[in-house]
């Protein structure tokens, strides 16, 4: 068990050096000029296109989707929000270039060990009777390589097994970050339909002997009236007083006049 540990130790320390072996002047583009990313924290907006024609068919002779790189600008001093300040810029940007109905959200570091996931997750989309009520389908995070007593936890049996289906009875689960696939009609912020009271009564609560229910009702219809007259009443009051000051002041000028 000792050895095993010190050789994953060893493999996982040499993956960690090799993805940190950056050159001094930072990474170089084809024609020579640096790359506007190699500081991680200070740097402008930038998309590249790898795959933006269509017609572009992989070994097989299937045709392959667009593949686009966008990185928001970072500032030091301002928030980038992480993940969901990625989120909103790959909204707008995902908009101009197809406008898909459906977002997929995974981490690089993640992996889909499952190919028939996304059409279970489309199932639940394009349901007849309630895909337009689902916002999104998340998979939860299963790793590799685990021992048999999962002693550090790493299938989170607790948190997704547990939490998360019992979250079902509350509104629905959280969304936990990645593996999901969001409806983008959900992200645009709609707020939520109202539901409308019952008629009859002035709360929803329940039951019918609530000290606020089962009150003397006011007659709504007898008060309107009356408030109706004293407005009208009102009106021509008020009427009568601008006609007066007219005449008076009629009479003012004609006495001027003569």
């Amino acid at each position: 068990m000792k050895r095993d540990y010190k050789e994953f130790k060893v493999r996982i320390n040499g993956l960690v050096s090799t993805a940190q072996k950056v050159p001094e002047d930072g990474w170089t583009m084809q024609d020579g000029t640096p790359w506007p990313g190699n500081n991680v924290r200070d740097h402008p907006g930038m998309i590249q296109v790898f795959l933006g024609q269509s017609g572009v068919r992989d070994v097989e002779g299937d045709e392959l989707p667009r593949l686009v790189y966008v990185s928001r600008e970072k500032r030091p001093g301002f928030d980038h929000h992480k993940k969901a300040g990625a989120m909103n810029a790959l909204i707008r940007v995902s908009a101009v270039l197809s406008n898909a109905p459906y977002m997929l959200n995974v981490d690089c570091d993640h992996y889909i060990n499952n190919s028939k996931a996304l059409r279970e997750a489309m199932c639940f989309m394009i349901d007849p009777t309630s895909g337009k009520k689902v916002c999104y389908v998340q998979f939860p995070q299963r790793f590799d390589g685990i021992d048999r007593h999962d002693r550090y936890s790493n299938r989170n049996v607790v948190f997704f097994d547990i939490n998360m289906k019992g979250l079902d009875g509350l509104q629905g689960p959280i969304y936990v970050g990645i593996g999901c696939v969001f409806r983008r009609q959900a992200l645009y912020g709609y707020d939520a339909p109202v539901k409308k009271k019952p008629p009859g009564k002035t709360c929803n609560c329940w039951p019918r002997w609530c000290c606020l229910c089962c009150g003397p009702r006011k007659n709504t219809k007898s008060s309107a009236k009356k408030n109706n007259k004293k407005s009208k009443g009102r009106e021509s009051s008020n009427q009568v007083h601008a006609l007066e000051n007219i005449e008076g002041q009629n009479e003012l000028i004609t006495k001027k006049s003569s």
